[in-house]
């Protein structure tokens, strides 16, 4: 009779919470098994081999002696065909005492290790897919193919997190970098195979993303906390696990937070497997070693030997053994010398024989050999898979909402596809749309065939550039050439035939991490991440551009909207969640990070205040403030052309970069636990080194102005202006500003730090930073340079909700005064919020934002803000506009950033601007008082 809990005495939980379904299989079947096998056949059980089916009679003999001969529990299946491999596997079958545990690495599915089968997408493609049933779904078909073949077991999902964008084994295997898509994405897929009968298997325990080395080829080291492993690598196990995951593949790495042996790898070591995954985790399925041919292990320990000490650290499954043998022997060792109990292998065994129950083998079937091509193939299944690609197709960039392209008449269009000779899927499907004329190069072409090429395209006002990478690995840049980077370079210098410049949109068909190679990216007009390199994704790429199909991109996870007409607000609610795959709904005391938005609620206010207690004169150089600028190119900037961004100075300098070598960030520098010498806060578990605040300082002094004295938006002016108010006031800009207007002002969120003054479950998170702090942000400020500072600085670092926001921007409406208290002048507002330099055609105010006077160009307000209106945008998505005329006051907040900053959705569809507009047609239409 069924049993209603898991059977084994090392089981104490009796709920079903978190326990794998195979577990609760029926017990007959298994004891009358488990009773007909020797102690050595019961060993045997817990072995997987490598078998194939495009290998010659000598392999097929080897494997039939394993099966023979020591009664081993499972095959591995790698290359082969699916009619070989069906018939291969029944013979197997038919051969072995106990049905054999077939196997397979199927992550994109059964066209990993098969020709003739249906190629799904790579995980981190299915990352960019926001419908989760579609994930769900190709699981469940990927178990319906493995079914078909005989496999019971499937060793995907993948859950890495890929935090190193140069790790060479995951990169593209990985749902991406961010452990809220990762977990959701694993458990969709994870579901769609368990519900249909296959077991899936969660890999590679704890966590292989932040590798820069195979551990094919070697043994990598993971030198993280265990606090950074916890919080990041272990979340997608942790979650799985909850959800009833039925198995883990542990990973060949040396982790010293977790154990310190040295060349030990994860699956060796009883501390990982035994203590972490099992006990700490409370993992009751199979866990399963990483093949252990592989060099991370092998190098280290002799087959048979690195068996047993698998065996030992708590794996129940031991893949790809490279002698069955003399592990068996090596066991046995182990079990007479009491390192092991016979009675623990039993349980293992056991273990094993429940997830053949559930697989279905206590029915024994041959496969069918005949049309297994065809039922692989079937026409739902080649549906899905297009599906897929269109739902990941992601317009990163669309400047002046120019895809899809619109007025065709007016535009003379040209393809160019490098890395691929002949007509290309993308461009027969664009000649579906328009007259178009083609153009192909080689990955590396001559100069000669770029200079014809680029000779020809002036006669065109829209090129289309098809970029066709040649691999996906980082070892290669991806496999984007440098000829591919040279004439895109080319083509943005050029002008067409009538003197105007081309448009540009560029098609990436590869890893998206090759984007990294797209020089200006700002100057394109479009950019399209494919993902990969196939007949659906180009084919879709260019209904994308002509409008056939939409981009399924989000434009931020949550946000909070106010607005407030004399003095009342009239609308402030809050939508959406911390992040896409997080249930906690943002609140209208919820803080976000409002980085350049900074410049005007912390800079700005005190360089007021200190210009009318004449401390301070914006039309004084910063010179006569900061002797540390004095005798270098930054002495005679006014305050008021910093102020106005129209001092010449650079954009932004990447610091951080400065910092790494390699990709690493610096161990001189950095250092995870806070010291004296290592005092800067940068982020979780990272701190660097105090003297760098004054490098950074000196990299600003010493850098080049631009040549032209023109309007240019920088943030370094505002590094300099904060150790000016710093220097004048004789106290720090954040106790500054808290103490002159935060306070008084009852902002009870604002400022900067929020760590220091708030719970984590009221700051919603911002980017999960790969490139720099290889973490999700929540707390910490978004802006590298701001978080080198320790997290204040005075162009970023100010978190706050809109209420609090609201207040500030009340008291600049009501020129200086707020609560019956004045704060600022009323002629210093006005002042400061008019256009300074618009005879410069700048259009900025003293720190402010303007609407833009000429309507031939783009606004950074809606269409109905006046002329004397004024605000600021910020890089995470906020957003504020005052209009003294409307007496209007509006505030946007969100994070756009989260999960990647390139999501540039928020932006490229002015939604900020779009809400504001709404406000202003509601008050023409006399629905707001």
């Amino acid at each position: 009779k069924p049993k209603t809990e898991p059977h084994s005495a090392y089981y104490i939980q009796k709920s079903r919470e978190g326990v794998p379904e195979f577990l609760f299989s029926d017990t007959a079947w298994v004891d009358s098994l488990f009773n007909s096998l020797a102690p050595d056949e019961r060993i045997g059980q817990l072995f997987m081999v490598a078998a194939y089916s495009n290998k010659d009679s000598a392999h097929v003999n080897q494997v039939e002696s394993l099966i023979r001969k020591y009664k081993i529990g499972g095959l591995i299946f790698m290359q082969g065909g699916p009619a070989r491999q069906a018939a291969l596997t029944n013979y197997y079958q038919s051969i072995s005492k106990t049905p054999l545990l077939i196997g397979m690495d199927a992550e994109w599915g059964l066209s990993m290790r098969l020709d003739s089968a249906i190629k799904f997408p790579y995980q981190m493609t299915l990352g960019a897919v926001q419908n989760r049933k579609l994930i769900y779904d190709m699981g469940a078909e990927i178990a319906r193919q493995c079914k078909r073949m005989g496999v019971h077991i499937n060793f995907a999902p993948v859950v890495d997190i890929n935090s190193n964008p140069l790790n060479p084994v995951i990169n593209y295997r990985s749902f991406g970098e961010d452990k809220f898509r990762v977990a959701g994405s694993g458990m969709a897929y994870m579901k769609g195979l368990q519900d249909n009968g296959v077991i899936a298997t969660a890999k590679h325990f704890p966590g292989h993303g932040d590798t820069d080395t195979d551990s094919h080829l070697s043994l990598p080291v993971i030198n993280r906390s265990r606090k950074q492993l916890d919080s990041l690598e272990l979340y997608p196990f942790r979650e799985l696990i909850k959800n009833r995951l039925a198995a883990v593949m542990v990973a060949h790495l040396n982790i010293p937070a977790f154990d310190t042996t040295k060349n030990f790898a994860a699956t060796l070591s009883p501390k990982i497997v035994r203590g972490l995954l099992k006990d700490t985790l409370k993992f009751q399925g199979l866990t399963i070693t990483d093949a252990l041919n592989m060099k991370g292990v092998s190098r280290f320990y002799e087959p048979g030997v690195v068996d047993m000490k698998a065996l030992l650290a708590g794996n129940d499954i031991l893949l790809f053994s490279e002698d069955v043998g003399k592990a068996i022997s090596e066991i046995n060792k182990a079990v007479n010398g009491g390192l092991i109990s016979r009675k623990e292998i039993d349980h293992r065994c056991r273990k094993i024989l429940f997830a053949k129950r559930f697989a279905g083998l206590h029915k024994r079937k041959e496969i069918g050999t005949k049309g297994v091509a065809g039922d692989l193939n079937t026409s739902y299944s080649l549906y899905l898979n297009r599906k897929l690609y269109e739902e990941a197709l992601t317009l990163l960039v669309n400047k002046n909402e120019f895809v899809p392209l619109i007025r065709l008449d007016t535009l003379k269009i040209a393809t160019v596809a490098i890395g691929r000779q002949g007509l290309t899927n993308f461009q027969e499907m664009t000649d579906y749309y328009s007259s178009v004329k083609h153009f192909n190069l080689r990955r590396n072409p001559e100069k000669k065939d770029i200079q014809f090429i680029t000779g020809k395209l002036p006669d065109y006002n829209t090129i289309l550039l098809c970029w066709h990478p040649s691999g996906n690995k980082p070892e290669n840049d991806y496999g984007i050439t440098p000829p591919m980077v040279e004439l895109l370079d080319t083509l943005l210098a050029m002008d067409s035939a009538n003197g105007n410049r081309m448009k540009i949109i560029l098609v990436v068909f590869g890893n998206p991490y090759g984007l990294s190679m797209i020089p200006k990216p700002e100057a394109l007009d479009g950019i399209i991440a494919a993902y990969e390199d196939n007949i659906h994704t180009q084919q879709l790429s260019a209904q994308l551009v002509f409008g056939g199909i939409f981009s399924k991109g989000k434009a931020t996870p949550g946000c909070q909207v106010l607005a407030a007409r004399n003095g009342k607000v009239f609308y402030y609610r809050s939508f959406g969640n911390f992040t896409y795959d997080s249930s906690k709904a943002v609140t209208n005391t919820d803080m976000y990070d409002l980085a350049s938005l900074t410049k005007i609620t912390a800079t700005l206010p005190a360089i007021m205040k200190l210009q009318d207690e004449k401390k301070l004169s914006v039309d004084s150089t910063l010179g006569t403030y900061l002797p540390l600028v004095r005798k270098s190119n930054k002495d005679t900037l006014k305050i008021s052309e910093v102020l106005a961004h129209h001092a010449r100075l650079k954009p932004w300098i990447p610091f951080y970069l400065r910092t790494m070598k390699k990709g690493k960030l610096s161990k001189k520098l950095y250092n995870e636990k806070p010291t004296k010498k290592y005092s800067i806060r940068v982020a979780d578990s990272l701190y660097l080194h105090k003297s760098y605040r004054d490098s950074i300082l000196s990299i600003i002094i010493e850098s080049p102005l631009r040549s032209k004295r023109e309007y240019y938006y920088s943030d370094l002016g505002f590094y300099l202006l904060k150790e000016a108010v710093e220097k004048i006031s004789g106290e720090p800009i954040d106790g500054y500003v808290q103490n002159n207007f935060y306070r008084p002002l009852g902002m009870t969120t604002m400022g900067y730090l929020p760590l220091h003054r708030f719970p984590l479950s009221r700051i919603v998170p911002t980017e999960n930073d790969t490139a720099f702090r290889n973490q999700l942000l929540q707390g910490d400020v978004h802006d590298p340079g701001a978080a080198m500072l320790g997290g204040v600085g005075g162009h970023a670092g100010i978190f706050a909700c809109a209420n609090d926001v609201a207040k500030l921007l009340q008291m600049y409406l009501q020129k200086g005064v707020y609560g019956g208290k004045r704060y600022i002048n009323a002629s210093t507002i006005e002042d400061f919020s008019r256009c300074r330099y618009c005879n410069e055609k700048n259009r900025r105010g003293l720190g402010f934002d303007k609407p833009e006077p000429d309507a031939s160009k783009l606004s950074p307000a809606c269409k109905s803000a006046s002329l004397n209106s004024y605000g600021h945008a910020g890089f995470t998505g906020t957003y504020v506009w005052v209009d003294p005329d409307e007496q209007l006051v509006y505030v946007f907040l969100s994070n756009r950033v989260h999960p990647y900053a390139s999501n540039n959705k928020l932006i490229e569809m002015n939604i900020r601007t779009e809400i504001q507009q709404v406000f202003y047609d509601a008050m023409g239409r006399g629905v707001v008082p």
